[in-house]
């Protein structure tokens, strides 16, 4: 989805007069709104918290029943995208 944002400079400029400069940039996205992919068919599905035999809580896809891990978080070191906003 798009939306149109005013330019930092034409927000920032100090004749009221000129009108202002839009740039057309993707609206953010609400995590309740995206779904993770199935590993067995690779469509979107929901995800369970249940507890494995040995106490663990792990995500288990609805759609198929299989497990979803979680992605580990990429090291500290590495540069992390920085959305424009």
């Amino acid at each position: 989805k798009l939306r149109e944002f005013a330019t930092e400079e034409s927000a920032n400029d100090p004749d009221p007069s000129r009108p202002l400069e839009y740039e057309l940039r993707e609206d953010s996205v609400h995590y309740s709104q995206c779904n993770l992919i199935d590993p067995v068919d690779g469509r979107r599905t929901r995800l369970r918290w249940r507890y494995l035999p040995d106490g663990r809580r792990v995500r288990v896809a609805v759609r198929s029943g299989a497990l979803l891990p979680r992605v580990p978080p990429p090291p500290p070191d590495e540069p992390r995208e920085v959305p424009r906003w």
